[in-house]
């Protein structure tokens, strides 16, 4: 049975479009006419080109390699009338083989293929597996990380996404966390600004900044160890325990615990140190906090404190900080790292941790209502040769500071214009 496909003329010259679909055409009628128990023994098709073109063919070494490559296993292509200025190629089916054979050849290629596919894929997942395994060990040791660029951050977002609980320590222990070997308590020069600030009225008797969102935290985010990093007065530390958490804190002035928490300094639920310098072993908590603190810390120690808040987490951090100057007279606790957002981002991601956006965005309130004539008391806040400027403003907001039982309401709330994000500016960040 022969079928004519293509016919040309002398005067028209077949596009290579055209030849490549009457190829596809003679296959299918083919295959289509099997379904009626037809066994065509030749396919003819009439390709018409110029003797311009048939010089470029010739001069193709591979190009009937190439015709015989997209028909292997079905049909055999052979050159005919080379001779003349328009050659046909002659496609016949392979001797003694029916349509049915044909088909039920390439149906064995489809199954092997697919069957390397599957086979393929298990492995790969199998080797992921074994990595991730290999990687939540006991202590959920960790690789130092020297730099982590966005590529390796985005990443490892998207991958362990949903592996929180694989890096978690155990949820119902309430040994302390490992020190650190060769610790050696230190302090800054600092130190009595904060001391003069805790206990002459700077700040109120048992406030506590972080409170107002704890049960924020507990309700959203599976944790049991937590260290509460400046702790102050010791009262998210006491807060975290009375629901069950396996808390402890980390405070500059001793003179604040000495003060406002004797019993949990007693227990050793907190300490006096440094933030650049912490007593703890690597991945000793599932949770590190931090409450309107990293905002205080000189400028040269921001990269060494962040450092350390990622070295000692073992999967979570959670920061308030403060983008907006307090006013504090100076000699007592001013804000000396004001940032924007994305340096804070950065940062933390130079060390190993990114931005738990889900976590993040369930706590951050943003309201962009509050347009130009809404605004007041506008400054520039940040460092023009690191990070950049950025606007603060004060609008009309009521809203609580604190614990509830402190009735602490203040009006006025500081909002960043450029985002609308309004205080407490929080900071949510995966360690991977």
């Amino acid at each position: 049975m022969l079928l004519l496909l293509l016919r040309g003329s002398r005067r028209r010259r077949a596009t290579t479009t055209e030849r490549g679909i009457h190829r596809r055409l003679c296959f299918k009628m083919m295959m289509s006419n099997s379904r009626r128990s037809i066994r065509p023994s030749v396919c003819l098709c009439v390709c018409v080109s110029s003797k311009r073109e048939r010089e470029e063919r010739e001069s193709a070494s591979n190009f009937y390699e190439l015709e015989r490559k997209f028909f292997r296993f079905f049909l055999v292509a052979k050159p005919m009338n080379t001779n003349t200025p328009f050659p046909r190629l002659l496609i016949s089916c392979k001797e003694h083989t029916s349509i049915k054979t044909l088909k039920s050849m390439s149906m064995r290629i489809l199954k092997s293929r697919l069957f390397v596919g599957v086979v393929s894929f298990f492995l790969g997942a199998l080797l992921v597996f074994h990595g991730v395994k290999r990687k939540n060990t006991a202590s959920c040791s960790r690789a130092p990380v020297s730099d982590l660029n966005t590529t390796l951050a985005t990443f490892g977002h998207y991958i362990e996404h949903y592996n929180d609980e694989r890096y978690l320590g155990k949820q119902d222990t309430f040994d302390p966390p490992a020190r650190k070997p060769g610790y050696t308590y230190r302090s800054t020069t600092y130190q009595a600004v904060y001391d003069k600030t805790w206990t002459s009225g700077g700040y109120p008797a048992q406030s506590c900044w972080g409170c107002r969102f704890a049960t924020d935290v507990i309700a959203k985010l599976k944790f049991h160890t937590i260290l509460d990093a400046g702790t102050g007065n010791g009262a998210l530390t006491r807060l975290m325990r009375q629901y069950g958490k396996n808390a402890y804190g980390i405070e500059l002035s001793r003179a604040a615990l000495e003060k406002e928490c004797p019993d949990l300094l007693s227990k050793n639920y907190v300490e006096a140190g440094i933030l650049t310098n912490l007593p703890y072993e690597d991945n000793s908590f599932d949770l590190v906090m931090s409450s309107d603190v990293l905002e205080h810390i000189d400028p040269a120690e921001a990269d060494a404190v962040v450092k350390e808040l990622v070295r000692v987490s073992r999967r979570h951090l959670f920061l308030s900080i403060s983008l907006k100057n307090n006013g504090a007279p100076k000699g007592e606790a001013e804000h000396t790292l004001l940032r924007p957002r994305v340096w804070w981002h950065k940062l933390f991601q130079k060390h190993g941790a990114v931005v738990n956006e889900e976590f993040l965005w369930a706590m951050q309130e943003k309201d962009s209502q509050y347009i130009t004539e809404n605004q007041k008391n506008c400054r520039q806040e940040g460092d023009e040769s690191d990070g950049g400027l950025f606007e603060v403003c004060s609008v009309s907001n009521t809203w609580l500071v604190g614990k509830r039982e402190q009735r602490n309401v203040r009006m006025d709330r500081s909002v960043t214009t450029e985002n609308g994000e309004l205080e407490p500016w929080f900071f949510a960040f995966r360690k991977i």
